[in-house]
């Protein structure tokens, strides 16, 4: 969320408060852009050697691949997302292909980027589908250098903002995947060492680091044919004479790791609901005195999403524009009520689909002494999607 502020209004000039105004009272105000979770660019580099190693590798990347998008719905992933909400997506692939110092990604293939604001099976099948056609689209023939570390390093680079683009093809990759502000995760995986032509250490990308806005996570390293100088299986990466056991990065000899915990991790946000002097007034039906507005550039207030027209000057609902001509339109925010609001009050499920908000009746957990929770809870598709979005409450006196 963005900042809040707490202010005081005088009946003469609180037309845009919520309900009836007393002489003086205190309101709190909060613009905000519900953020997206996850909203998350994988740049996976792998292997593109064409032997029985390499493809095996491949084949276990894929599968891993699509166990992830199956737990990431199960909610079995680190990234947890309210079950009574919509699960609103943003996901871009990137497969970067080493022999080859190229990619395929979303600036190619559409389908590498899944976005929608209600994610399901058809949805992940279809997005593990298009990663697999980017895994298998470039297989290297026998006598191209195995770039990886060259690859990997230009790729996440360049994806991450951190590199500017040299020419048209990575100015489309670096908009079609980078654009937006997505948390950044680098992903390699490999059968087979290193062949670029600088040291290890120079293709090193710090983790945790952020260019233009953009988070990038550490990267996630599988590589589980790891070998000794004499032809058997490292014990330590200081043990190995691969080229990649001295580039670091969290090189293991161990291939007891699930492959598809490569692709997990928590997203970077700073959006939380601020902590307020004083609780959200409610009514005597336990209702919260907000007003919730939206606003959106899709030219439709859809009630599935809890969403409707606001009130016009002949007390019915009208079609309500601001900014350039239609450049956007007014949507309020349903409040839930009768039983299925009281339900959700209480902290519990309900059996409808319908979408909005309400308030909690039991504060949650988070705030110091002496401030309060917003306690408004989403359901439904309330806050699916990219919009603006203004609340409104009175606070108690």
């Amino acid at each position: 969320m963005r900042a809040a502020c707490l202010v005081v209004l005088t009946a003469c000039g609180s037309a845009e408060a919520p309900g009836d105004l007393p002489a003086s009272v205190h309101v709190w105000e909060q613009p905000f852009v519900p953020e997206r979770e996850p909203s998350v660019t994988w740049v996976a580099t792998i292997d593109d050697r064409d032997d029985e190693q390499g493809s095996q590798l491949r084949s276990r990347i894929k599968e891993a691949f699509a166990t992830y998008l199956g737990d990431l719905l199960a909610n079995r992933t680190i990234v947890q997302h309210p079950t009574d909400e919509w699960f609103d997506v943003d996901l871009r692939m990137v497969v970067a292909h080493p022999s080859f110092g190229d990619w395929t990604g979303p600036d190619e293939d559409s389908a590498l980027r899944w976005t929608t604001t209600d994610a399901n099976e058809a949805g992940a099948r279809a997005f593990a589908a298009a990663f697999e056609r980017a895994v298998d689209a470039r297989v290297a023939p026998s006598g191209l250098p195995h770039r990886l570390l060259e690859t990997y390093h230009r790729t996440g680079l360049l994806v991450s903002g951190c590199d500017a683009p040299r020419d048209g093809h990575e100015a489309r990759l670096a908009d079609a995947a980078g654009s937006g502000f997505p948390s950044i995760r680098l992903v390699l995986a490999t059968a087979h060492d290193d062949e670029s032509a600088g040291t290890p250490q120079g293709y090193r990308i710090e983790s945790s680091s952020t260019c233009d806005g953009t988070y990038r996570t550490e990267t996630s390293t599988y590589a589980p044919n790891l070998a000794a100088p004499d032809g058997r299986r490292c014990t330590s990466p200081a043990d190995s004479a691969w080229r990649l056991a001295r580039w670091g990065s969290g090189v293991s000899c161990s291939d007891d790791a699930a492959p598809s915990a490569l692709f997990d991790g928590r997203s970077w946000s700073d959006g939380r609901m601020p902590c307020l002097s004083r609780p959200i007034a409610v009514d005597p039906d336990g209702l919260a005195l907000c007003s919730i507005q939206v606003k959106n550039a899709e030219y439709d207030c859809p009630a599935s999403r809890g969403w409707f027209d606001p009130t016009g000057p002949d007390g019915g609902s009208m079609a309500t524009y601001v900014g350039r001509p239609n450049a956007g339109r007014i949507c309020e925010l349903r409040q839930l009520a009768g039983d299925d609001g009281a339900l959700r009050r209480a902290g519990g499920e309900s059996r409808s689909s319908l979408s909005g908000f309400c308030r909690l009746d039991q504060p949650p957990r988070g705030c110091f002494d002496g401030t309060f929770p917003t306690q408004l809870r989403f359901v439904g598709g309330a806050l699916a999607g990219r919009f603006q979005a203004m609340i409104r409450c009175l606070l108690a006196p």
